[in-house]
Order: C-alpha cells, then structure tokens, then sequence
C-alpha cells in the first residue's frame, strides 16, 4: 500500500530516495516553509529506508518495521527537535551510541528539527561525525531559516529546497478536503502565504472566525477613532496569528492607495482596506506596521506580568502614529 504524501512533495521525496539509493550524500538539509508538510515527507523516507516489503519506491506500510516506525518505536531512528532547547551533551551521546552500535551494520536515521537554532559548538560536534558517518547512517536536517545555519555545516550538507505549491495545486487540495467553496478556500491559501497546511488548519479551527471577528473589530475602532480600544481584542493566546492579520490589511492598504490590486491578500476585507487607505497617508500607515513588527520582537523577551504594559504603551505609540 503506498503512503500517501501531500501532493507538492512527490518530486521531493523520489528526488531523496533516488540519492540515498546512489548513496551520494550522508547528510540532507531540507529547507522548507513551516506547515508544508515535511514532517511526513521524512516519515515516508524513513520507512523506505527500513521497509522490507518497498513497493514501486513506496514503503508497504503493513511490515513489521513499519510498524514500528509509525508507532515511534524504531530504537535506530534517533529524533531531536531543538525547539526543546536540546542540549549538546544530549547530542553527543546520541552520536557515541551511534559510533559504539556502528559495527552492527544496522541502519540509522537522526532527525534534527528546526537546525536553525544549532549552535557552533553543536555545529562543530555534528560535522565531525557528518564527514566520517558510520556505515549506513543518515542525516537529516530540517529548518525554515537555511540562512542561521552555520556555513561550515552546511558546505557539507545536500541541500533540497522545498517551495510552496503552485497555488492552484494548494486551492485542489483544500477543496478536496474541506468542505468549504472554492472562494474561501482562495482567500485561505492567500492569506497562509500559500502554505495549505496552514491554510487547513485556519479554516478548520477557530482561526477563521477569529480573524472575521477581528477585523469587524478593528473596521469599528478605525472608524470609530476608538483606536485604544484595540487593546480589548489583542490575545495573547493568538498574538502571532493576529500580528500577521494586522500586518497584511495595512500592507493592503498601501496596495490599494498605489492602485496594485491584484495583489490584495485579504480580498473579502476591502471596505475595511478602502477605508484605512482613505483615512490616513502612506507615510502614517508605514509607520503603523514598522511599530507592530517592533512590538513582536519585544515580545517573546518579557514575562507575563510585563505582557500587559507593553502591550499598553504600544497602543498608545499606535494611536499617536494614526492620529499624527
């Protein structure tokens, strides 16, 4: 039975499998936008790898071992996701069980998730075991920043560059399986920036009607002149998601006062885009967006308690950008 992978990453995986077969690299990075699906893409290569049924270059998904790798039970693939702050002697003793196992001959996989974040000292750590692997094993490396990647370490991987689906592709998929119309599911791929995890996600949670309540919100604060009330409907819980829907109107907004409308994101929101265009000036709306995008870098350096007070006085800084 074949392993369904999302549509977009086909080529991708034939690509990775016809090199492991050919045997050219012992290391791949794979660079990629988050929530495109690559997660699945390595579970399907690690069956492969370990599959003793592989059909037509599919794992059979019903064998012993892949089994055991859908039930994360596979003691030689070894996952590392350095969002949860790994630390290097973890590392390293990854990499002497595999140095002291290497004479079994038995197959390894390491997973580094979100590699941007390794550390020289990692960095230096990994690339002596990448330039002299043990026989039969594999890396790889996953990140959606390839530019923090240290140079050195990445001179020495086989780098795949994974883009976005076209978006026709991305809008087929959605429609397939949502059941939403074909217009929001335009609007969805849009506003995800072409990513239709993300964009399925949004329309299956709460992100949507969140979003809708929002900007019916911020159309009656703008109107309104009620700017400091903007504070009553920024959570912390969905900070980012929100941040980004306030980036985009505005971002809209000088779309439209520069008459590109075709490349409107939020195409359903254009009385709220016609009037932030309408009521202030390019210059002001800039600088609006320049604020917020300074509020979120401060962010995530704060605790709770401060959370409030600098969501406060960027509010404050908000309105007396608007009203200038």
């Amino acid at each position: 039975m074949q392993n369904k992978l999302y549509p977009w990453l086909s080529q991708y995986y034939i690509k990775i499998i016809n090199m492991i077969k050919k045997r050219q690299h012992s290391a791949v990075m794979l660079n990629s936008d988050n929530n495109i699906g690559i997660n699945k893409l390595i579970l399907n290569i690690k069956k492969w790898i370990f599959c003793k049924n592989i059909q037509n270059e599919y794992a059979c998904n019903k064998c012993k071992e892949c089994m055991l790798i859908n039930e994360n039970k596979n003691f030689d693939i070894y996952n590392i996701n350095l969002l949860n702050k790994i630390k290097i002697n973890e590392i390293r003793k990854i990499i002497e069980k595999i140095l002291l196992t290497s004479k079994s001959c038995k197959k390894k996989i390491i997973y580094i998730k979100h590699s941007e974040f390794i550390t020289e000292l990692e960095s230096n750590t990994l690339l002596k075991i990448i330039e002299e692997p043990p026989k039969n094993t594999i890396f790889f490396l996953q990140t959606s920043k390839i530019k923090n990647i240290i140079s050195t370490l990445k001179s020495r991987l086989y780098i795949v560059n994974i883009i976005n689906p076209k978006k026709n592709t991305s809008i087929k998929w959605l429609l397939k399986n949502t059941n939403f119309n074909k217009k929001i599911c335009e609007q969805a791929i849009k506003i995800s920036n072409n990513v239709p995890l993300f964009a399925i996600k949004m329309l299956n949670s709460n992100l949507w009607k969140i979003r809708k309540h929002f900007y019916a919100q911020l159309f009656y604060i703008i109107k309104n002149e009620k700017l400091l009330n903007i504070i009553k409907i920024i959570q912390r819980k969905e900070i980012n998601f929100l941040l980004n829907l306030i980036y985009t109107i505005f971002l809209d907004a000088i779309k439209y006062k520069k008459n590109i409308l075709k490349f409107i994101i939020n195409t359903d929101q254009k009385k709220l885009i016609k009037m932030i265009s309408k009521k202030f000036k390019k210059k002001i709306i800039f600088n609006s967006i320049i604020s917020w995008i300074q509020f979120e870098k401060n962010l995530f350096n704060i605790d709770r308690v401060n959370y409030d007070l600098i969501l406060l006085e960027q509010v404050f800084k908000w309105n007396k950008i608007l009203k200038n």
